[in-house]
């Protein structure tokens, strides 16, 4: 692609980055930005002042664009700029979709795009989209993902989005994860635990990488999944859960043959030798029903493990919070409605200082709770979020289910909510406003299904 200018008539700059034929060009109204689309189904931002400063300075080729626009599942046709609005663009794709950018300098810009990475690693031209399970920043610009064939990989964010990532836990394509819990502190990576089941044979997996007690599991060494320690737990692995200094990891899961029989466990990982230290005991008649689809330690209190589950598919789950300490979870201090009994978990997450819970789950719903430690573990409803509005382009049984909720960890208050129909709400509860039966959070859709896990950045 060529493009020429006034101030160098005779000076054309190449243009260099898409990888396949280029089909659509257009300049924003004040002159600044080119738009560029691509049968490699993206678009591209040029920033036309560098562009003008790099022919100035005897360039006669550029490669790297402002930015990288990702989204489109097959070649993009046209692009065109708002004339109102220099930062707004529109594209059409013959994916036989249309589709509407806010460009830098807005608030709800399109987000940074990564390629998934391939299911193979000795075959990097093999390019499969794999389903992201669990994520969280270990740094400042270091993100870790699971994936749900035991893939595990770590994205440096300051890098182009087409960048290779380093392939730490190696998957398998006949593996089926279904919980992922990373323990990071001070901006290191220590341990990570995984479970799921191996498709055809359903044998159970339960592994720990361990950074802090095994030489071999650094973020520089790739190992495969079937190499990582082994965690001897009999039971199908749903739900996992490191305590804030990494020392237990809480377990619930079901049987492998009936999804009835639950069970839930909490283990010393202190060594390379993990060990069951707290088994639930099971005492009164309904707890034999009681199943747990959910844990989740508080990030300040080492010993204090939310947890949640339902008897006989009923249409309210129990939260309870157990001090692990003693011997079982007291009664419940909580109920949050579900819609479809069963079907899908509870999402527990502690805010950063331990001081307030919130659950959420199909009921469409979040709510919010006090965290009481002054004589026993209890919770207190603050009080619940409201769902957005319907959209009507979409099916409402499914469009609100909660699937994944985080915390802002620099900002207490802010709490982001991921749903089934791959829409976020960004909650600002840092003031009563949020209270009023008008108010709307932010809403963030990008994605096109739901969102499996959220997490903030260091910094907020």
């Amino acid at each position: 692609m060529l493009l020429q200018t006034s101030d160098a008539p005779d000076q054309p700059m190449i243009l260099k980055a898409h990888k396949d034929n280029v089909r659509t060009l257009a300049f924003n109204s004040d002159s600044t930005l080119l738009a560029s689309g691509s049968e490699d189904q993206t678009i591209r931002i040029w920033d036309l002042e560098e562009i003008s400063n790099n022919i100035k300075a005897g360039k006669k080729e550029i490669s790297n664009s402002k930015q990288l626009l990702h989204g489109h599942k097959y070649g993009v046709c046209s692009v065109a700029f708002d004339p109102k609005d220099p930062q707004r663009l529109v594209s059409c794709s013959w994916d036989r979709t249309i589709r509407f950018w806010y460009l830098e300098g807005h608030i709800d810009a399109e987000p940074k795009s990564f390629i998934d990475f391939p299911k193979n690693p000795k075959n990097k031209e093999k390019m499969e989209k794999l389903d992201a399970i669990a994520t969280s920043f270990i740094n400042k610009n270091e993100v870790i993902i699971g994936y749900r064939n035991g893939t595990i990989i770590i994205r440096d964010i300051s890098k182009p989005s087409n960048s290779e990532p380093k392939l730490l836990v190696s998957g398998s394509e006949d593996v089926d994860i279904y919980a992922i819990a990373f323990d990071i502190k001070y901006n290191n990576l220590q341990k990570i635990a995984i479970s799921g089941e191996y498709k055809n044979t359903h044998k159970l997996i339960n592994k720990l990488w361990d950074a802090e007690n095994n030489k071999n599991h650094n973020i520089n060494t790739t190992v495969h999944l079937d190499e990582l320690s082994e965690i001897l737990v009999n039971f199908l692995v749903k739900s996992l859960s490191f305590n804030s200094n990494g020392t237990k990891l809480a377990l619930t899961g079901h049987d492998p043959s009936s999804d009835e029989k639950w069970d839930l466990q909490v283990w010393d990982v202190t060594n390379s030798e993990p060990h069951l230290i707290k088994p639930f005991k099971k005492v009164k008649p309904e707890e034999f029903q009681w199943k747990v689809t959910t844990v989740a330690f508080s990030p300040r209190e080492e010993n204090l493990l939310a947890v949640a589950g339902n008897v006989d598919d009923k249409d309210e789950v129990d939260i309870r919070l157990w001090n692990i300490t003693t011997e079982q979870p007291p009664d419940p201090s909580g109920t949050h409605k579900k819609r479809y009994g069963g079907k899908a978990p509870v999402i527990l997450v502690f805010s950063p200082d331990g001081k307030q819970l919130a659950s959420g789950s199909d009921s469409d719903d979040i709510t919010l709770w006090k965290v009481d430690l002054d004589k026993e573990p209890q919770l207190t409803e603050i009080t619940h979020l409201p769902k957005p509005p319907e959209d009507p382009q979409k099916l409402p049984t499914y469009n609100f289910w909660i699937t994944s909720l985080a915390f802002n960890n620099h900002h207490h208050k802010q709490l982001a909510s991921g749903r089934y129909d791959g829409s976020i709400q960004v909650w600002d509860l840092d003031s009563d406003h949020w209270k009023d039966e008008n108010y709307k959070p932010k809403i963030l859709k990008h994605h096109e299904e739901r969102v499996n896990a959220l997490t903030f950045s260091k910094d907020g």
